[in-house]
């Protein structure tokens, strides 16, 4: 199993202070995608997806991101980065046929707070998946 540097525990630190703390007018959901599957991961982010649009709360959104925070090794030559990249190919495809904006995130809080800043009508998913991928 892979595990998380500082960096990615930071944006998850960041993620977890939104949660606490929400911005207005932005919706926000997580998903841990750590150690299971690429199609259990995409399912998983499919729901996420259809229960952030169901909320009353977030019914205002027009815009959704989905932030994919890969786990270290997704840019490196690795056995991994085959299941990361198919990830990859499968999300952006699944997303662009519903219209829905699909970011990478790789270690970069910067990144990740451009993507959640306080934007009316937008929504963010953040789905942490490692390069541990066995599907």
């Amino acid at each position: 199993m892979g595990d998380f540097t500082e960096k990615e525990k930071n944006v998850r630190k960041l993620f977890s202070q939104d949660i606490t703390n929400p911005k207005p007018n932005n919706c926000f959901s997580v998903y841990d995608a750590h150690g299971i599957s690429t199609n259990n991961a995409l399912a998983k982010i499919k729901q996420l997806i259809a229960n952030c649009k169901d909320k009353m709360k977030c019914q205002h959104i027009q815009e959704l991101t989905i932030v994919l925070c890969v786990g270290q090794g997704f840019d490196k030559s690795s056995p991994a980065n085959y299941n990361n990249n198919s990830i990859r190919n499968r999300s952006v495809e699944y997303f662009s046929q519903k219209n829905i904006y699909c970011e990478y995130l790789n270690e970069s809080e910067q990144s990740y707070k451009q993507l959640t800043s306080n934007k009316p009508n937008k929504g963010v998913i953040v789905a942490f998946i490692m390069p541990d991928f066995q599907g």
